[in-house]
């Protein structure tokens, strides 16, 4: 029997689905388009989690010990990303913008650019399990759709 299924993302353009298996370093990518399957190994061990970018070619995948690699999936390049939390990395997600926000079990947040670099970093009172942009609602509760800037993490 497989291993489970930690996560499972498509890619911004809905061709691509990238896999996450418990214990399995090796992360398939299936492309619908031409029908094949890439083997992405990230170079680490025990991932414990990936995201797509809401708008460009990379993938972020972190690891129990709390790094965390870049993929970018049109120029085939890694980003290795040491020690981005000193803990396992549980949860995170992309802006419209790009920006990676990312949680883990030392109850931190960050917040990195597409690159890996951070941008800001704050402690939450405990480890978060999942998380999402938002935009800000307006006076009335009226929103600006899909062009609304998003100013939160929640």
């Amino acid at each position: 029997m497989g291993a489970a299924v930690l996560f499972m993302e498509w890619n911004c353009t809905g061709q691509q689905l990238a896999v996450l298996q418990e214990g399995n370093p090796i992360i398939p990518i299936w492309d619908i388009a031409t029908r094949s399957k890439t083997d992405l190994d990230a170079g680490l061990k025990d991932p414990s989690f990936l995201s797509w970018s809401r708008t460009g070619p990379q993938l972020a995948v972190g690891t129990a010990k709390g790094n965390l690699v870049i993929y970018n999936n049109k120029t085939k390049k890694k980003i290795p990303v040491l020690a981005k939390h000193p803990r396992r990395i549980t949860c995170g997600c992309w802006s419209k913008t790009n920006q990676l926000a990312l949680g883990s079990e030392d109850r931190m947040l960050t917040l990195s650019n597409e690159k890996g670099d951070t941008l800001e970093q704050t402690e939450l009172k405990y480890a978060p399990a999942e998380m999402a942009f938002a935009a800000q609602r307006l006076e009335a509760g009226a929103r600006l759709g899909a062009d609304a800037p998003e100013t939160s993490i929640s």
